[in-house]
């Protein structure tokens, strides 16, 4: 059988971002480039995306309007 093909986690097109990047090594809201490559929003060739410092998106609100009908069998 053939080998499965993988696909990036957050699809094809991941902006490039110094706070996802695997050679981040400062906070989410200061990113510190540990290779001392240029700043954020300027281009950089050894930019890695790290999927690990993705922070997750908050979960949809729960619905709590059920009726006791809702219930019965």
């Amino acid at each position: 059988m053939g080998k499965k093909k993988k696909s990036p986690l957050f699809g094809q097109s991941v902006p490039q971002d110094c706070a996802y990047c695997y050679h981040n090594g400062g906070p989410a809201d200061r990113p510190a480039c540990t290779l001392r490559l240029p700043g954020p929003g300027e281009n950089c060739r050894s930019y890695l995306y790290n999927p690990l410092l993705r922070t997750p998106r908050p979960s949809p609100p729960l619905r709590t309007d059920f009726d006791p009908e809702d219930f019965k069998l």
